[in-house]
């Protein structure tokens, strides 16, 4: 089996298999996008608190570490349910290639 074949041909039956991963039939990173929301949305939390709050000195910058808070988390949600929706097209499109292919055998 050539590599461009590994790639676009999906096998039957044997869903979520080590061999799938090793092939690129299987992504890890769907599995791995709420873990990564979660630190993101704290690493941006935290840094808006200590914006907040100023380091713990006279630093302190309430209206940024607010808007801080707010936008970055926002956006950084976005961004993630990008990612996801572009997963979700691409599994969508491997069940549109299976049924095709079971289409074209009967």
């Amino acid at each position: 089996m050539t590599m461009s074949t590994a790639i676009s041909e999906p096998r039957q039956g044997q869903r979520g298999s080590v061999r799938d991963f090793i092939e690129f039939r299987e992504f890890a990173t769907p599995s791995l996008l709420v873990l990564t929301w979660v630190l993101g949305a704290l690493i941006i939390t935290l840094g808006s608190l200590l914006t907040l709050f100023g380091y713990g000195n006279a630093d302190a910058n309430p209206v940024g570490g607010i808007v801080g808070f707010v936008v970055g988390n926002l956006i950084w949600r976005v961004w993630i349910e990008v990612l996801v929706v572009l997963f979700r097209i691409y599994g969508a499109l491997q069940t549109i290639g299976r049924a095709l292919t079971t289409d074209r055998r009967d």
